[in-house]
């Protein structure tokens, strides 16, 4: 388990300097104009930014309500768009409603996540078809543009009353005899408005409608009435709101917003009104005098309340999307502070900075946090237990894409515990705060029986973060902190499993997983977005750190921390022990023993002396009764802080706490583990350290030397650590920061060393310094930093640095962009940096007034005036300063282990045999009990891909083809954390035809079968200990210009790259050792992968179509659908039955496939990791292929071609279609371009999308160009139709000649293309590309020519592509997976067009 470190501040303010430059923040123009909370804030020079309401869903099918929705434009003069939403039962006519959403006419979208889960339900529960209508919003279109929007758009929808216009849902589905106007809040205000002009139009409007809704209608006036009378607030919300939308308004009797006013109400164009009002809500009675002023208008109509009189503003949509609503009009509090923002301040902005990154460039100095090894390669790895696809599509590009979590927009919630109910529980309200920069509401409780402390902050985060963290001070090195943070998670008293939290990962929706150790506390942080699963990731964690069953048992304490071992008495006794053997590994590194070295001299007299994460020389001192003690001292309720964060229910959260605090009492942990501050020097300290080195080299020039200073003996205020931070940055915060470039380029080393400012523990300390250092140049070095220290206080910095720093830093306060990272847990470690010293929890998270007095200071004063007291009095005249010189050593390393074998030795010859015979015994139980462990998952964070500047040249993946005993090896030199990724491929072109459907089911057997001496079990947990995950798959692709395809079995292992050589003989064992024989499993992997294919013929149709389209037109694609489409179905079928009479033929066929495959010859190697893992890797390569059997090269086996080139039905019984027509291009003599790529985008994204899913109805429609096979596919998903599309596709070339596209479109249709090319990829994926790309034939000249031809496509490469695609419908094979009523229907329109094939 290494340790976990902070990144710098520098790195990062380069990040936020990059992220401030891509997105155009306001945060670098402070004059706010006004500010509507929590809608928007408005700067002088213009700028807007939007609070809430910014996120767009797209238009999709909905599971849970099974509605779809599709998006429209209400015309091209108008682009007015608008969304569609279709109920699963459309067998009659249905009622039609249109929606116009809320948001204070400021903010939301008929297109945001809010508005399409609300019409989803609404539709689903109404039977109706709906149209949502998306108006533009003020104030860059003020009132009543939202109006007239409204206006075009009603009348759109309406002139379609005839059932001939252009929008197929309406004409097909809308009864115009029921059409119903409905919103909500603002929304309901444009529903009142466009009603009044329909009545005002009438006789001449075409339609009658037959009501309206009114939800929480937004409406005001001039003099208040019922509920508003005494409420100033809220009557000035609303005016605020209403004035700012609206500001050419005749004020707030406006008609528009006060129907009471309006001498026209009585013509109101409906007869039936519903409104509803909630109890709650400010705007309750503006409601109810609505209902008043239409009867004493003369209207005709009748008009209803409902009181919802438990209920608050907009109650029909989610408690989290209204929240902002409620904050905004019903609250009684205080308006917002105008400097309010979605930043969040850290203890100081260091910590943000650190905390927004996970790539530290330079030594921090605190060197011993130390997170859970398990969970830290939770972010390491991808599982590879997936197999990819049986044949590849879409080659040229060849990436593996990975998702990206879009970010949260930060918006109060007012939801917190119910007083009386925390009371119950036993919590006391300490205090309450609604935190602007974080736009929560947060509550301090403390629990009365045992003083746990308790922060639950509410918002409308899903992201939910749960923590609890220990003050955990250290006596000694024995690293307990460290060894206890490992062992509490290995099983507890309602868990009791090795790995109870392992298990929910492997269906959990986490966010974050993990456990820290600090040199004075342990945190134990998890997020996820789901509630459910949330609340069982925090039940887990709870009962581990309170009732861990490492306590009772001596074997965790002795695998996770340390023990002796003897595995026969013959042999020596040695130490062994996760956090031992970790620790060594960190003892080896000069880095952290730099750190190590320099934080306990700088803290000789309190607990950061020590090291909490263990002295490999100390570690075994550790005994496990201590180990017990000390968790049952500082593992207590009294000593803990809790954090709870997000969208949940804050009673639940102390529900849940309750269960757990309530059975302990109060102990004296609080005062036991205080950590006391150290004592600043009288003079400063010079130590001396080695650090084992290599032998060879001038190890005179290997020295390292950093200065460090201890900066306060007492915490600091918080505008004086964020003026530190400020100088940190201005200092080395950039290649141009002063200190930094001067060290650099001094030539006195090789990098800096030291974090600059450090302020995660309870005193600050500053810390600078190089590596690489001649030893005749440490002096020099000394003296450089001290005279450049010295220079910037007497001169000062520039004054557009300093305003470079100021405005980076505070965009990165503003911005909160903590990456990966859930920011309800970088709240937390920052809240936590001052509550764990008993300080305020508050007082980090707000950043608004310390940032104002800061920058006030430096207008008023000068940066000089601020920053140069900073550097004299906390550096320069500091006594407290150790400086720590750093020697290579390269015998210590030897020295150290001999050191420990002597203490070895001894302890043996101090052992009777009868000792050393128990010994073994318990060396013995424990392996026995390790076999079984919980593997490892992984966690991919995936930032999103920009595509501002497009590449000239493709992304380079370095490759070199080597050989190593004969064998090809790819090489790629990439940096993956020190992981090992590996493919060993076999060419499957031998293996006789008859045995390819089995291939499948033999990949899987040498997965999930024993060896001679391994269960099945047993190998899979030996698997999981030692690696990241082995999977074994075939692989088939054509090859352009060749008939034979590209078909492999490819083996994917990964490892950390010590366990590299584990890996290896991982892969041999599994493909030489496994016993094919074990005939009860074979037989159900045949039953899973029949249940499997036939699930994936009912809900995957479309990729069942395109494998049988690929078999009738190319030899790989006859392959692999004889492993993974209706051929190898029908073969499970057959065999399912063949199991228990021919096992023994069937074993023989497996074991016949072994042989054919596994060999030396044809053998190819794929290897991805960093240069040095790499050379390491090569012996193992080697000593693994010794191992391979090295048969005799075969020849190619003499596959059958193709099938029967027939249009064919697959008749599965199911209510909606999969259609699919291709041709082979190359047949036809088509030469490849890339501008196909672009091409047979462009079609999906707009001829099929708007013919066969906006028109069609179908959930989607697309076509794909395999540039490999040349074979082109249409392809629709879901589909209501069958010939209607097939007509569609064979229209599709009329559609490309026809076509006229200008610039913009042509450029957009380049940048998304590059987009799928250029597509994000880990690592470990380019690696597996690049071995793609070679066993394809592709190389770089042809992807850089691709590219070109890409980026150069002109519209007269669509009118020659219309001639191209011709083919498909004039020759084309057409494959459609459907229902038996829509094959008949077919067949009688076009009589024998289909063959059938009833594979159910």
């Amino acid at each position: 388990m290494s340790r976990k470190r902070s990144c710098s501040m520098q790195i990062l303010i380069a990040v936020f300097i990059f992220c401030s430059l891509s997105i155009g923040f306001a945060a670098n123009s402070t004059d706010i104009l006004y500010e509507i909370y929590p809608f928007i804030r408005v700067y002088k020079n213009g700028t807007i930014h939007r609070f809430i309401g910014t996120q767009r869903v797209p238009a999709s099918f909905d599971p849970t309500t099974c509605v779809k929705s599709k998006d429209i434009r209400i015309s091209p003069k108008f682009s007015i768009p608008a969304r569609v939403y279709l109920p699963k039962n459309t067998a009659h006519k249905l009622p039609l409603l249109v929606y116009f959403h809320g948001g204070g006419f400021f903010t939301e979208s008929a297109f945001s996540p809010t508005y399409h889960k609300h019409l989803n339900s609404l539709v689903a529960k109404a039977n109706v078809i709906a149209v949502s209508v998306e108006y533009r919003l003020a104030p860059e279109y003020p009132l009543p543009i939202a109006c007239e929007d409204s206006w075009l758009a009603l009348n759109w929808v309406v002139s379609h009353f005839k059932g001939n216009r252009h929008e197929v849902w309406l004409n097909n589905y809308a009864d115009f005899d029921r059409v119903y106007l409905g919103g909500d809040s603002v929304g309901a205000n444009i529903v009142h408005n466009m009603v009044m002009r329909i009545g005002l139009e009438s006789p001449e409007y075409p339609m009658k409608l037959s009501g309206i809704f009114l939800n929480c209608p937004f409406f005001t006036g001039k003099n208040p009435i019922g509920n508003e009378n005494g409420n100033t607030y809220g009557r000035s919300a609303v005016a605020n709101i209403w004035l700012h939308a609206y500001p050419n308004s005749t004020g707030l009797d406006d008609p528009l917003v006060n129907p009471g006013m309006d001498s026209k109400l009585s013509k109101l164009g409906c007869k039936r009104v519903l409104i509803f009002v909630a109890g709650k809500d400010f705007l309750r009675d503006r409601g109810l005098f609505y209902k008043e002023a239409l009867s004493k208008s003369g209207w005709s109509g009748n008009a209803n309340v409902v009181d919802n009189k438990g209920e608050d503003h907009v109650f029909n949509l989610p408690p989290m999307e209204r929240a902002v609503l409620l904050r905004s009009i019903s609250s009684s509090s205080s308006p917002s502070s105008p400097l309010a923002s979605a930043g969040i301040f850290s203890r100081s902005v260091r910590r943000l900075c650190r905390l927004a990154s996970t790539t530290p460039k330079r030594h921090r100095l605190i060197p011993n946090v130390h997170s859970r090894s398990l969970l830290r390669n939770h972010f390491r790895f991808i599982s590879t237990s997936a197999r990819p696809s049986l044949q590849l599509k879409r080659h040229f590009c060849l990436s593996v894409q990975a998702t990206a979590t879009s970010s949260i927009q930060s918006a109060p919630e007012v939801l917190v515990a119910d007083n009386d109910l925390a009371e119950k529980l036993g919590f006391q309200k300490v205090s309450e705060e609604f935190v602007e920069e974080c736009k929560s509401r947060a509550v301090l409780y403390k629990h009365k029986k045992t003083g746990a402390e308790v922060m639950s902050v509410s918002n409308d985060d899903e992201n939910k973060v749960f923590g609890i963290v220990f003050r955990t001070p250290p006596k000694d090195s024995t690293g307990i902190p460290h060894i206890l943070e490992h062992s509490v998670l290995c099983g507890s008293r309602k868990y009791p499993l090795k790995e109870p939290f392992v298990e929910l990962l492997k269906g959990s929706l986490h966010t974050f997983l993990n456990a820290f150790t600090y040199p004075d506390r342990t945190c134990y942080p998890v997020a996820s977005t789901n509630t459910k699963d949330f609340y069982n990731l925090v039940d887990v964690y709870l009962d581990a750190v309170f009732f861990p069953r490492c306590v009772e048992d001596v074997k965790t304490f002795q695998q996770e921390g340390w023990h002796y071992e003897l595995n026969d008495p013959s042999e020596d006794i040695t130490y062994k022990g996760v956090v031992f053997n970790e620790m060594k590994g960190v003892y080896s590194q000069p880095d952290s023993i730099l750190g190590r070295a320099s934080q306990q001299a700088l803290f000789p007299d309190n607990t950061y002396g020590v090291d909490s994460g263990g002295d490999p020389q100390v570690i075994p001192k550790l005994s496990f009764q201590e180990f017990k003690e000390f968790h049952s001292k500082y593992y207590h309720p009294s000593n803990a802080r809790i954090w709870f964060y997000g969208d949940d229910d804050p009673n639940e959260r102390l529900r849940i706490l309750s269960e757990y605090l309530n059975k302990f009492e109060a102990n004296s942990a609080p005062e036991e583990s205080r950590i006391e501050s150290q004592k600043l020097f009288k003079e400063p300290v010079r130590i001396l350290e080695k650090y084992p080195a290599a032998d060879g080299g001038d190890l005179k020039k290997k020295h390292m030397i950093c200065l460090n200073w201890l900066l306060s003996e007492t915490p600091l205020d918080l505008e004086t650590e964020l003026a530190l931070g400020f100088l940190d940055h201005l200092m080395l915060g950039t290649p141009a920061s002063p200190l930094r470039k001067i060290l650099l380029e001094s030539g006195l080393g090789d990098a800096i060393v030291g974090g600059g400012v450090e302020d995660e523990l309870l005193q600050p300390q500053f810390s600078i310094g190089l590596k690489g250092v001649s030893e005749d140049d440490i002096q020099k070095v000394e003296e450089l930093i001290m005279n450049t220290l010295k220079k910037l206080a007497d001169e000062g910095f520039d004054s557009d640095a300093v305003e470079a720093s100021m405005n980076t830093i505070e965009f990165s306060l503003r911005e909160n962009n903590t990456g990966s990272f859930p920011r309800g847990l970088a709240l937390m470690l920052r809240s936590m940096g001052k509550w764990i010293y008993d300080k305020d929890p508050f007082e980090p998270l707000k950043y608004q007034k310390p940032l104002k007095d800061l920058k006030a200071r430096i207008a008023k004063e000068g940066s000089k005036a601020v920053f140069a007291p900073l550097i004299e009095k906390f550096i320069l005249s500091n006594p407290h300063r150790v400086t720590v010189e750093m020697q290579p050593d390269p015998g210590k390393a030897s020295h150290d282990e001999a050191t420990e074998k002597e203490i070895l030795d001894g302890i043996k010859a101090s052992m009777t045999q009868e000792d050393l015979a128990e010994l073994a015994r318990a060396t013995h139980e424990l392996r026995l009990k390790q076999e079984t462990p919980d593997p490892p998952e992984a966690l991919k964070c995936v930032p999103s891909l920009s595509l501002q500047d497009i590449p000239k040249k493709p992304i380079h993946v370095p490759t070199e083809v080597g050989n190593i005993n004969g064998v090809k090896v790819l090489q790629h030199d990439l940096f993956t954390n020190d992981v090992l990724y590996a493919e060993v491929v076999f060419n499957m072109s031998s293996l006789k035809q008859e045995l390819l459907p089995l291939v499948p089911l033999f990949c899987q057997s040498l997965l999930e079968m024993g060896t001679k001496d391994l269960e099945f079990v047993q190998l899979n947990q030996l698997i999981g200990r030692k690696t990241g995950g082995i999977s074994v798959y075939p692989f088939t692709s054509s090859i352009r210009g060749k008939e034979e395809p590209s078909s492999h079995i490819i083996v994917r292992g990964k490892a950390m790259s010590e366990r590299a050589e584990d890996l290896f003989n991982l892969v041999n064992k599994v493909l030489q050792d496994v016993q094919l024989t074990d005939q009860k499993r074979f037989k159900q992997f045949v039953s899973q992968s029949k249940a499997r294919m036939e699930n994936r013929l009912r809900g995957s149709g479309h990729g069942i179509a395109a494998a049988r389209m690929d078999a009738k037109l190319n030899v790989a694609g006859w392959v692999s659908e004889k492993m993974g489409g209706v051929s190898y179905l029908e073969f499970l079928q057959n065999l399912e039955e063949r199991v228990d009479k021919n096992w023994p033929e069937i074993s023989s066929s497996l074991e016949e496939i072994r042989k054919s495959l596994i060999s030396k010859n044809g053998c190819l190697i794929n290897l991805t990791a960093d240069g040095k893992n790499l050379v390491k890797s090569e012996k193992l390569v080697s000593k693994f292929l010794d191992m391979l059997p090295n048969s005799s090269p075969v020849g190619s086996a003499a596959w059958s071609a193709r099938l029967p080139p027939t249009n064919e039905a697959i008749v599965v019984p199911t209510q909606v279609n999969y259609v699919g027509k291709a041709a082979n291009l190359f047949q036809t003599g088509y030469q490849l371009k890339g501008s196909a790529y672009v091409i047979s985008k462009y079609i999906s994204n707009t001829w099929l999308w708007d013919r066969v899913r906006v028109s069609g109805g179908a959930y989607g429609g697309f076509c794909d160009f395999d540039t490999h096979s040349g074979v082109f596919s249409y392809l629709s998903y879901r589909d209501p139709n069958l010939l209607k599309t097939l007509d569609v596709y064979d229209t599709t070339s009329d559609f490309l000649r026809e076509l006229e596209m200008d610039d913009d479109a042509l450029t957009k249709a380049i940048i998304g293309t590059i987009g799928d090319v250029d597509a994000y990829q880990l690592p470990d994926a380019k690696g597996y590309s690049s071995l793609l790309r070679y066993l394809l034939g592709v190389t770089e000249e042809e992807r850089q020519r691709r590219r070109e031809e890409i980026l150069s496509t002109r519209l007269a490469d669509f009118k020659e592509f219309a001639e191209v695609i011709a083919a498909v419908k004039d020759m084309g094979v057409v494959v459609a997976v459907a229902s038996p009523d829509d094959v008949d229907s077919a067949n009688k329109l076009r009589p024998d067009f289909f063959q059938v094939n009833k594979v159910l």
